[in-house]
C-alpha cells in the first residue's frame, strides 16, 4: 500500500524535514511512502521567527533630476522573500529587488516604503522614508525661492537637532542632523534665486 502522511501546521510553522527509518525524505507539507516493512516516520518542524524589514536611507533630499538609492535590511521569515518598493502608498511597477533606485520627476515630498511578503510569514512593511525633491538648497519653504522666509525658518531651527522643540528637518539642508552654520551657508550661496 501507498501511505500519504499530511500535516496541519499553523500559519508560522512548517516542516523542516521527514525522516524515515532516521533517513531524510524530504521537507514538504506531507510524504509518501510504500509500505513494504514497519517503518518508524518523525517529523521535525520549525516556526518561523517575525517577518522585520528596514530601508535607508530614512530620510534625504535630492535636487530634481538626480536619484537616490534604497537599501534594505531583512530578517525573520522563511525565504524567499517577495520585495515590493512603494511611493506614496502605490506600488512602483518592477521595482521588486532589495536595493532600489528612486529618481523622481516632480519637484514634491515622496513617501517611499518597502513591502516584503514570503511563505510561513503575515506580510510586512518598513518605516517611511521622507524624499524631499527641491530646485535650489535654500528653497526651505519648497516656494521655488530662496528668500528671506525660508532665513526665517532656518533662523528658528538654528542650533536644533531631531527632537528638540524648534527641530525642523527642512531646514537641515545638508542633512547632517543639525541645523548649523552649513546650512546658513547654503542657503546664503542661493540666495535670491528663483526657479
Amino acid at each position: 500500500s501507498t501511505v500519504r502522511v499530511d500535516t496541519h501546521l499553523s500559519y508560522s510553522t512548517f516542516v523542516n524535514r521527514w525522516e524515515l527509518n532516521g533517513q531524510n525524505v524530504g521537507s514538504d507539507s506531507f510524504v509518501t511512502f510504500t509500505m513494504n516493512k514497519n517503518y518508524n516516520l518523525s517529523v521535525f518542524l520549525s516556526v518561523v521567527p517575525p517577518l522585520n524589514v528596514s530601508i535607508s536611507p530614512l530620510t534625504t533630499k535630492i535636487k530634481i533630476g538626480k536619484s537616490v538609492e534604497f537599501n534594505s535590511s531583512v530578517s525573520g521569515g522563511k525565504p524567499p522573500y517577495e520585495y515590493q518598493w512603494c511611493v506614496n502608498r502605490s506600488e512602483v511597477w518592477n521595482a521588486t529587488s532589495p536595493t532600489w533606485n528612486f529618481k523622481p520627476e516632480k519637484l514634491g515630498t515622496y513617501n517611499v516604503t518597502l513591502s516584503i511578503r514570503c511563505p510561513f510569514s503575515i506580510s510586512t512593511e518598513s518605516e517611511v522614508c521622507i524624499v524631499t525633491v527641491f530646485v535650489l538648497a535654500g528653497d526651505i519653504n519648497g516656494d521655488l525661492k530662496v528668500n528671506l522666509l525660508d532665513l526665517v525658518i532656518l533662523a528658528r531651527a538654528y542650533g536644533s537637532r531631531p527632537g528638540d522643540p524648534n527641530w525642523n528637518p527642512n531646514a537641515d539642508i545638508d542633512g547632517n542632523g543639525v541645523v548649523g552654520l552649513s546650512d546658513l551657508a547654503l542657503l546664503a550661496k542661493d540666495y535670491g534665486k528663483a526657479y
